[in-house]
């Protein structure tokens, strides 16, 4: 969005500041404002990021070994990892690392293999500004491998590669993650229902619906003690919590 174009002189001026976007990026449409008058549809969902087009720029887009870094206070790691991750524990490490680092994550870039998905997930971040989304179908010749590159300050390496690690799609870290809820199965719990709170009892750890989005990953699926089934969306007090004990009343004296 090239905005305040009333103050800029003349003509030539501003296909000279369009020429500099251009040569920094040649994919990017441009669109003239002033006071930021824009017509919404010009500027959202306009599917803007396209990976080939992404490759034709960028060739290294997608190489892990290919960022060079010329200031010494900055680093940038490459992680390779074979088979698949499941979205919902990468989304939550992520929010995480962004929320608590993002002023030090400089670029953060890649391609996943989601599990149960047939597409590459290509994700890209700018500190704590985060895209990602489903592209082109892993081909049926082709290794599903996920590949990642942080490049930033201050970068705990051997953190990184182990916290991506536990995202993998195996049994061994769904365990981990079952093993820091509050509650296990058979457990009685109360749920909020939006309408109060009712009771139930844990059935499942790590509920995930079909046709939910993989990022999403519940903790708990409940079947209340009328006989519905629900899933907890955190493992929150807000959410759920242990029953209340009834004090009995006390004895008259």
């Amino acid at each position: 969005l090239l905005n305040k174009i009333d103050l800029v002189p003349g003509e030539d001026d501003l296909k000279r500041v369009e020429e500099r976007i251009r040569s920094i990026n040649k994919f990017a449409p441009i669109q003239r404002s002033t006071n930021s008058n824009i017509d919404v549809n010009k500027v959202l969902n306009i599917g803007a990021f396209d990976l080939k087009r992404t490759l034709e720029m960028d060739p290294e887009f997608l190489d892990t070994e290919g960022e060079h870094v010329h200031d010494q206070s900055v680093t940038s790691i490459g992680i390779n990892a074979d088979g698949d991750v499941d979205l919902g524990l990468f989304s939550a490490w992520l929010e995480t690392l962004l929320r608590d680092n993002g002023a030090d994550l400089f670029r953060i870039k890649g391609v996943l293999s989601v599990k149960d998905v047939p597409h590459q997930y290509v994700y890209h971040a700018v500190h704590m500004i985060y895209t990602g989304k489903f592209m082109e179908r892993w081909q049926p010749d082709e290794p599903r491998t996920c590949k990642l590159t942080f490049i930033g300050k201050n970068l705990d390496h051997d953190g990184l590669r182990a916290a991506f690690t536990d995202c993998l799609a195996n049994e061994a870290n769904y365990n981990k993650l079952i093993s820091s809820f509050r509650f296990a199965l058979g457990d009685a719990v109360e749920c909020n229902t939006g309408e109060g709170w009712v009771r139930g009892t844990v059935i499942k750890h790590l509920y995930r619906e079909q046709g939910m989005h993989p990022s999403f990953l519940a903790p708990y699926q409940v079947k209340l003690d009328e006989g519905s089934l629900i899933y907890v969306p955190m493992d929150t007090n807000e959410c759920c919590r242990a029953p209340a004990v009834l004090t009995p009343p006390a004895p008259p004296s």
